[in-house]
């Protein structure tokens, strides 16, 4: 019998999910398919958990990127422990870097590749050698093919039961849109439903993951909140907790919309890459992070609208979560079970580890007592249909209330302009960074594993939590030179001084006047006198020469007036003493 598996509720515990690489049966094929010259194919020898038959994800590269490039990026694994089909079009009309011209041009469904991507899902859907659930086909893609994704999934929802938006730039923006931020959610949900024109009712079933890596500097991070919020407005539903999640080691952060309609994962350190995991290799294929293809085949499978229950007896179990504080001796485990009414409930069993429990409510809140590691949690649903048989739904939620070592990270202190000079920011950080916290204020950033930079920790995430006033002086952290300062906020001259307390805001070598003479102390020779400021000159000589008013002329003591007048006073060729005082030459003994 086929479970049906169900979505995992938002929770604060870290909840951790691991796959086995799986090399699988199938091989990757190259095809001409729906339009396109050549096609990448991987077909898997294993069926969808859910629905029937097995699911398909038409996956578009980004700029630059060869289409072959998705063959290395362990897609596979996702294919076979999913049975999901997976197909990787070369674009056939390519913009400027080979990109997915999703700036130009008419956007139909009867036009250029936007034709060509429906075609393609449509024609490998219909043949029924490869046994695809109509009502399980997905798009996904990286960077312009993000864009382009989404905007297939806009004009063909009805396709499209799921989209997956790896730094995507909003449908509708322009190429411009894909190095600063353009357009909101709202604007791009207008957009969005536009496109679909008489298919916008599919909406009400359709899904969305969108995804951006915290070391992405080439597309704007903010594209993956952007377009999450403009799906969540479409579907009619709203953001929920955000929840750290483990897949094969590697943790990330996922935050939940209403019934998972829409999800969004931050991952730490990633660059401009689709996520591959250990092993895979390619053109922007990132080996440092998840695997994305399996994250999205779990999220689509569990989170599908448009397949129900195998049969009309089984029971769901729904909005399972589980609450494992970091560092702490408790799970809670709680969900939600339905039961069909031609069925009858036999048993709720719920399991943490090797202790189990059943329990008599279908809304399950259990507590157990846990070492700190990493445990499992399963819940068990046995019911007797009216036919006679028996049917059985499980959900299984691993999680891990160890809390993990942070990697030992080299860093280094100073403005974000001696950062840029000293070579650990690219261009566009340099210009991301003095916009977010100032050219000339003191920031901590940090070197990755790969060697570039960065102001996220990789294991504590942002180093600033952009809502937070700390010194509660109506500034946010963000934007304050001196957090925890409530008297200060701003440093201009970059001395570490701020401005309120520094005498001398734009004047890095001085901060303090104590005698208020209007020259700081580092300069003033007599910073308690505010009548003087430069050392005062000796009277006394330093030198004494004897020599002829000639002698003293040539030797460059006296200049022609002086050599004239003690010339006639001495005479020329009659000896007379001239003293050095404070570098001038006189014939006045200062008499010290």
């Amino acid at each position: 019998m086929k479970k049906n598996l169900l979505t995992l509720g938002a929770g604060v515990a870290a909840l951790t999910f691991s796959f086995a690489a799986n090399a699988g049966n199938g091989t990757w094929t190259t095809e001409s398919k729906g339009g396109f010259n050549s096609v990448s194919l991987y077909t898997p020898s294993t069926t969808s958990p859910v629905g029937n038959g097995k699911s398909l994800m038409v996956v578009l590269h980004g700029c630059t990127q060869p289409y072959t490039a998705f063959t290395t990026a362990n897609l596979e694994d996702a294919a076979e422990q999913y049975g999901m089909v997976i197909a990787v079009p070369d674009a056939m009309y390519k913009a400027g870097y080979s990109c997915w011209s999703y700036w130009e041009g008419t956007i139909s469904r009867t036009a250029g590749d936007y034709k060509n991507v429906i075609t393609l899902a449509e024609n490998l859907r219909d043949d029924s050698s490869y046994d695809i659930d109509a009502d399980q086909v997905y798009v996904a893609g990286l960077s312009s093919g993000g864009a382009y994704a989404m905007t297939v999934g806009c004009l063909a929802p009805d396709v499209f039961a799921g989209m997956g938006l790896d730094a995507a730039p909003s449908t509708g923006t322009s190429s411009n849109g894909a190095f600063s931020l353009e357009s909101n959610a709202a604007a791009t949900a207008t957009r969005c439903e536009g496109y679909a024109g008489s298919y916008a009712s599919d909406f009400d079933t359709q899904i969305t993951n969108t995804a951006y890596g915290t070391g992405d500097y080439t597309v704007p991070q903010g594209y993956g909140p952007q377009n999450a919020d403009a799906m969540a407005i479409i579907y009619g539903v709203s953001e929920g907790a955000t929840q750290n999640l483990t897949q094969d080691g590697v943790t990330f952060t996922e935050t939940q919309y209403t019934d998972g309609r829409v999800s969004m994962i931050e991952l730490a350190g990633v660059g401009h890459a689709w996520p591959g995991s250990t092993g895979a290799s390619g053109s922007y294929i990132d080996d440092s992070s998840i695997n994305y293809g399996t994250y999205l085949a779990k999220y689509f499978s569990e989170n599908n609208k448009r397949v129900g229950p195998s049969n009309p007896y089984e029971p769901t179990i729904s909005n399972t979560i589980v609450d494992a504080p970091l560092d702490g001796t408790t799970a809670t485990v709680t969900a939600n079970v339905e039961v069909p009414a031609v069925s009858t409930l036999t048993s709720i069993v719920v399991t943490v580890d090797s202790e189990s429990r059943t329990v008599s409510t279908t809304s399950i809140n259990e507590l157990f007592t846990v070492s700190i590691g990493a445990h499992t949690a399963t819940i068990t649903v046995t019911v007797q249909g009216d036919d006679g048989n028996e049917y059985i739904a499980t959900q299984t939620a691993d999680f891990n209330n160890e809390t993990p070592l942070c990697p030992e990270l080299v860093e280094a202190s100073g403005t974000v302009t001696t950062h840029y000079n000293a070579g650990r920011l690219t261009t566009q950080q340099y210009i991301d960074m003095g916009a977010e916290y100032g050219y000339v204020d003191t920031i901590t950033i940090y070197q990755l594993e790969d060697g570039t930079w960065s102001d996220v920790d990789e294991c504590n995430g942002e180093i600033i939590d952009p809502e937070v006033d700390t010194d509660g002086d109506g500034v946010l952290d963000i934007n304050d030179a001196f957090p925890n300062d409530p008297t200060e906020t701003t440093d201009t001259d970059g001395d570490g001084v701020g401005d309120n307390g520094d005498a001398f805001p734009n004047d890095a070598s001085e901060t303090v006047d104590t005698d208020g003479d209007g020259v700081g102390d580092n300069a003033d020779a007599y910073p308690n006198d505010p009548t003087k400021w430069e050392e005062e000159s000796s009277e006394c000589a330093t030198d004494e020469v004897s020599a002829n008013a000639t002698t003293h002329y040539v030797a460059g003591r006296l200049d022609v007036t002086e050599y004239n007048a003690m010339g006639a006073t001495y005479g020329y060729i009659n000896a007379f003493t001239l003293y050095e005082v404070n570098g001038d030459w006189t014939d006045v003994d200062p008499g010290c």
